[in-house]
C-alpha cells in the first residue's frame, strides 16, 4: 500500500516549517480541495497545519503530493494516544488503504488511536483500524469512555455521552453527503455532518 509513495517527509515542528503564503501550503490547499471536494481556503489549511505536533507528507513516484497526515501524541490520562489531527488523500489514491497503513506505522508506541471527525469515511476507517472503540463496544467500554472525556477536556471540547459536540465546525467540510457504513451509524449517535457536528472517537 505504501509503495505508491516515492517519498515521505515527516515535519516535526510544523509551526516553524510552514508559511501561510508559501508554495507548499498552496499545494496542500490544492490537495485538500481535491480530497474533500470543497473550497477550503489557504488560511484554513495553514491553521490546520500549524496546530498538530507533526505533519507527514507523502509524494507519489512522480513527485506529486498525494497525502497529508497531521498527528499529535497525547496522554490525557495514563495511556498514550496517537491523535489524528487531520488527514487528506488525493482523490485518485483514495480507497487504497493508505490511512490504515500509515496509522499502523505511526501508532507503534501508542496504546490508543483517537480522532475528531464529522466524516463517515474517517469514522469507518478508525473502526477498521481499531475494531474495539468506545461507541462500538457493547456493553460500552467505560475505560475508553473515560479516555474520550479526558481527551475532550484536553482539546477544550464539550461532548455528550457519545463523544459528540454539536456545531463544532461552522459548516460541513464536505461537498456532498457520504454513503459508506458510517453514514448510517453517525446519525444514530446524534451526529449531523451538515450542521458541523463532530464526534471524538477513541479505540485500541
Amino acid at each position: 500500500m505504501l509503495s505508491v509513495f516515492g517519498r515521505i517527509e515527516l515535519i516535526s515542528k510544523p509551526r516553524e516549517h510552514f508559511k501561510e503564503d508559501s508554495d507548499l501550503v498552496a499545494d496542500i490547499t490544492g490537495l485538500a480541495r481535491n480530497g474533500f471536494g470543497s473550497g477550503m481556503t489557504q488560511e484554513d489549511v495553514f491553521n490546520h497545519l500549524v496546530t498538530p505536533q507533526n505533519v507527514l507528507l507523502g509524494y507519489d513516484c512522480e513527485g506529486r503530493l498525494g497525502v497529508m497526515y497531521a498527528y499529535s501524541v497525547l496522554r490525557p490520562i495514563k495511556k498514550q494516544h496517537l491523535y489524528v489531527d487531520g488527514v487528506v488523500v488525493r482523490k485518485d489514491l483514495q480507497g487504497r488503504g493508505l490511512f490504515p497503513a500509515l496509522t499502523k506505522l505511526l501508532k507503534r508506541d501508542s496504546q490508543l488511536l483517537s480522532l475528531r471527525t464529522s466524516s463517515a469515511r474517517m469514522f469507518e476507517s478508525h473502526y477498521r483500524v481499531c475494531g474495539d472503540t468506545f461507541v462500538h463496544s457493547f456493553p460500552k467500554n467505560t475505560n475508553l469512555q473515560k479516555e474520550v472525556f479526558a481527551l475532550a477536556a484536553l482539546l477544550d471540547m464539550e461532548v455528550d455521552e457519545n463523544g459528540v459536540q454539536k456545531g463544532f465546525y461552522p459548516q460541513s467540510l464536505y461537498s456532498k453527503p457520504q454513503t459508506v457504513y458510517g453514514y448510517d451509524y453517525l446519525p444514530k449517535l446524534g451526529v449531523d455532518p451538515e450542521k458541523g457536528d463532530a464526534i471524538l472517537v477513541v479505540g485500541k
